[in-house]
């Protein structure tokens, strides 16, 4: 996955209602970041809000 990447949130992923509402809808990669610790990080913008992901939480829906 690369920045510009539309993604939706895996199924289960979601904390409640809410984030299922907001975060099962497409979401745009906006930064990739990558830390010795963790891994590869992928900031995505989810309409008015914009969230830290692992890959693993992520499905890719399409590439530009």
């Amino acid at each position: 996955m690369k920045i510009g990447d539309l993604v939706k949130l895996k199924e289960g992923r979601a904390l409640g209602v809410r984030e299922k509402d907001i975060y099962y809808r497409a979401g745009v990669i906006i930064m990739i970041e990558e830390y010795v610790a963790s891994g590869l990080w992928y900031k995505v913008q989810w309409g008015q809000e914009n969230l830290w992901h692992h890959k693993g939480d992520l499905e890719l829906i399409s590439e530009p």
